[in-house]
């Protein structure tokens, strides 16, 4: 009698470990939620004295991705949480930088505050989007991730919002800066869009993204899958298209040709779009 119920544990075990496995992940993700409504409190702390400090909430170019096209919901943009820090005492037009967190289920966070006072200190605006992926938002938007594809998008359409919405910017200085994915962010935007930025920089960017799946662990490249067909398998064609797409395009400045040789473990170049 005693190994009935060890048996039918054992064929419960699958689903068990599936049960185990998203109870962690949601755990994770309402950590993930708490610990950056702490760093928003933190801003006003660490830079509440040079700038004044807003976060909106904006609808992405790009539609939110459902595993079944018909959805409700199917086909409408997805809403992308935008933070905004301005100079204190902000006189006329003031020079904006497009400013990328790094990770590829990263976020905005703190650690950036001495970046952000220096920029500050200098006079520019800066506008920072939490693109598709980025955690503290909940597990929907963590799972929206679209490596290399819409999130370059989201980035785009933070430049444009500002432009249409913030006063206090020139439209003609706006510059683009990121680290390491954050990086490959802006490299992307500058190729894609060209004459939308007078200055870019590219911190140890990722600029081989499909060279970078290769030497990355399964867990990494399972970081990417169809979500709009719910395949498993990574999109390696698909990211060595869009890699593609930037890089066949010609290159009508060297400075930013500068930028695309940079790789993870190289420093980043700072250009000039004139």
């Amino acid at each position: 009698m005693l190994l009935l119920p060890v048996a039918l544990l054992a064929q419960d075990a699958p689903a068990t470990a599936k049960s185990v496995e998203r109870l962690t992940q949601s755990t994770n993700r309402s950590f993930d939620d708490v610990d950056r409504e702490i760093d928003d409190i933190l801003w006003y702390m660490r830079l509440g004295d040079a700038a004044d400090i807003a976060r909106y909430r904006i609808a992405s170019s790009k539609p939110i991705k459902l595993n079944n096209a018909t959805a409700q919901g199917a086909g409408n943009p997805l809403i992308l949480p935008v933070y905004v820090f301005s100079p204190k005492n902000l006189h006329g037009k003031a020079p904006l930088v497009i400013f990328v967190h790094g990770g590829v289920h990263g976020r905005l966070d703190t650690n950036y505050a001495h970046i952000f006072r220096e920029m500050l200190g200098e006079g520019y605006v800066i506008v920072s989007p939490e693109y598709r992926g980025s955690i503290g938002y909940g597990g929907d938007f963590y799972e929206q991730i679209d490596y290399g594809g819409a999130e370059v998008d989201d980035v785009h359409d933070a430049r444009n919002w500002a432009v249409e919405n913030l006063p206090q910017i020139d439209p003609a200085r706006i510059g683009i800066v990121g680290w390491s994915h954050g990086g490959f962010q802006t490299l992307m935007n500058i190729f894609n869009w060209p004459d939308d930025y007078k200055v870019a920089y590219a911190g140890v960017p990722v600029s081989d993204l499909v060279q970078r799946m290769g030497y990355k662990s399964q867990s990494y490249r399972d970081t990417d899958r169809c979500a709009e067909s719910g395949r498993e398998e990574v999109r390696v064609q698909d990211l060595s298209e869009r890699a593609g797409r930037a890089s066949v395009q010609p290159h009508r400045h060297e400075a930013r040709q500068g930028v695309a040789e940079g790789d993870l473990g190289v420093p980043g170049e700072i250009s000039e779009v004139t």
